[in-house]
């Protein structure tokens, strides 16, 4: 008898420590990030698509776009692999790098923000330095007087 209820006990505290676990699907939660969604740059929200800064989050890979025009153009987009480190922080890692036709000034062994770490939020991520990347949906719908 005292086998048997010391086994439940070693089970029950085992669902516990699994029940209290961390994954990289909790991320994505109702109060967490949406996949596939825009979040762009606060500066930049009402110029066009392609010439507006934002991450889009894919179940795998952090996706950052880039564009910057003046004498030259600087065009391209960023893939890098994240890693959960808390509930609302994530770290990321440089993965490849799309220099744009339209890019005249970027050399393709640049590679910009190598790596990284993002505060998260379902409406808004934050870097470190403090620049708010706010989702596409929530400026539509929640703040139309956004400017």
């Amino acid at each position: 008898m005292k086998k048997i209820l010391s086994c439940l006990l070693l089970v029950s505290c085992l669902l516990s420590l699994c029940a209290c676990e961390f994954t990289v699907s909790d991320m994505f939660s109702p109060n967490k990030v949406v996949y596939g969604e825009k979040y762009i740059h606060e500066d930049y929200t009402s110029k066009p698509e392609n010439e507006q800064i934002y991450y889009i989050f894919e179940k795998d890979y952090l996706i950052f776009h880039y564009y910057a025009d003046g004498s030259d153009i600087t065009h391209y987009t960023i893939t890098y692999k994240y890693e959960l480190i808390d509930e609302e922080t994530i770290a990321y890692f440089f993965d490849s790098i799309e220099i744009h036709d339209d890019d005249t000034r970027t050399v393709k062994s640049y590679y910009p923000y190598s790596e990284g770490v993002l505060i998260i939020s379902k409406n808004v991520v934050m870097t470190l330095n403090g620049k708010l990347y706010v989702r596409q949906s929530y400026l539509d719908e929640e703040l139309e007087n956004y400017v």
